[in-house]
């Protein structure tokens, strides 16, 4: 099919065929999940928390691609931005993670784990609740992480959004190698910021909602397109004809409509 073909298309037969590509899309990227899962239940015992990390992290990318796939038919088609910024957000966050070595890859598990305790503790701390347990481990990681030494980290005064182990999103996507990665930190901050959240549904409640979810569906097919190139990387080119073949379909349609 042509472009002018395409170009001439109702907005229901362009929705219709990104919904097809976000469908193989996810059907690959379930593919390169079981082989990551098959490989943790085989070796469950000698498992870097790095790896522990990065399968639980793409599994939470492919809920929300599924999650953004399910809202095509609803009325809750204008929230479609909210799990498109999650997805921004674990793309350039695994392109980070696959480029460290094995020790910055434990590394960032451990500050993610460690971000998730501060979280139960305050939550404990405002119900009154014992926290004795929860310290302790937070400070068995702080002590892995090697920031034991840094009182401002202690469980009691840090506050969660210093326990971050990567750099900011600007400068993920400033240094990321991804196609025209360098135009997405505007989209992103209009999908992040939570004025701009209302602005971007009022927006969409107040332009053709099949459209816009479609610009969503696009964004969020592209940034699983990238996913899936990191993935097969990782796992050795084990989906590479898969990934090979959904790409171009996609690349087609993207580029085309």
């Amino acid at each position: 099919m042509t472009e002018n073909i395409l170009l001439k298309l109702s907005e229901d037969q362009r929705l219709s065929r990104f919904i097809r590509v976000a469908g193989n899309l996810y059907k690959v990227g379930q593919k390169q999940l079981e082989i990551l899962k098959d490989y943790e239940r085989q070796n469950k015992n000698d498992l870097h928390t790095g790896f522990l990390y990065f399968i639980r992290a793409l599994d939470g990318f492919w809920d929300n691609f599924d999650f953004l796939m399910s809202l095509g038919k609803s009325r809750n088609r204008i929230m479609a931005h909210f799990p498109v910024r999650s997805m921004l957000e674990t793309t350039f966050r695994l392109e980070h993670y696959i480029n460290e070595k094995r020790g910055g890859q434990n590394y960032i598990a451990d500050v993610e784990l460690l971000r998730i305790y501060k979280r139960i503790y305050d939550d404990m701390v405002s119900k009154q609740e014992d926290t004795q347990a929860v310290e302790a481990t937070y400070n068995s990681y702080l002590t892995i992480a090697g920031l034991n030494s840094d009182p401002t980290f202690g469980i009691q005064v840090v506050k969660e959004d210093k326990i971050d182990p990567f750099p900011s999103l600007y400068q993920l996507i400033q240094k990321s190698k991804l196609p025209q990665a360098e135009g997405l930190y505007f989209h992103y901050r209009i999908l992040c910021e939570h004025s701009h959240g209302k602005l971007v549904a009022h927006i969409m409640r107040n332009s053709d909602p099949k459209r816009s979810y479609r610009q969503m569906l696009m964004y969020g097919c592209i940034f699983a397109r990238e996913i899936l190139k990191i993935v097969d990387h990782h796992i050795q080119g084990a989906t590479k004809k898969e990934v090979e073949e959904v790409i171009l379909k996609t690349n087609n349609i993207a580029n085309s409509i």
